[in-house]
């Protein structure tokens, strides 16, 4: 996101919007992280938006964790739960996209079995173009690695 749309960003805003959202239980689920009581992290997840290999594919659409709690598990034990999640809801593999230059995020899914698979995709985003890379995991053992 450009830096200053992240700028004009008020706290008020942020809050009404996250609580609409949480109080929707027609949208996809949420996991949050919490610390000591506070909201550290989130990871939105469900079917992927734009599937591409039919038919039982999940999405981790996004996952947030506050930088102050970075380096600590927190984000490992949270996209493992939404992991857990994906297989609960019954997908046999999974897809997230990341961009490029996220070097961390890119590291910790990739020490949790994610590969890039190839896939790319360029969007404009508030008057900048964002690019993002595809990953993608297995979630459930086929018959032929059992």
């Amino acid at each position: 996101m450009p830096d200053e749309y992240l700028d004009g960003l008020q706290a008020q805003d942020r809050i009404a919007m996250w609580q609409g959202r949480i109080s929707r239980t027609d949208l996809p689920p949420l996991l949050v992280a919490v610390v000591a009581d506070e909201v550290v992290g989130f990871a939105a997840f469900g079917a992927e938006q734009a599937p591409t290999t039919p038919p039982a594919c999940g999405e981790l659409y996004a996952m947030n964790l506050d930088p102050d709690h970075w380096g600590r598990g927190i984000g490992r034990v949270l996209l493992r739960r939404v992991t857990e999640a994906l297989v609960a809801m019954g997908y046999e593999e999974a897809v997230l996209w990341v961009v490029p230059e996220n070097q961390r995020a890119r590291a910790l899914y990739e020490s949790e079995g994610w590969v890039a698979d190839g896939g790319v995709s360029t969007e404009e985003m508030l008057g900048v173009t964002v690019t993002d890379i595809r990953y993608r995991k297995p979630l459930l053992a086929s018959p032929s690695q059992t």
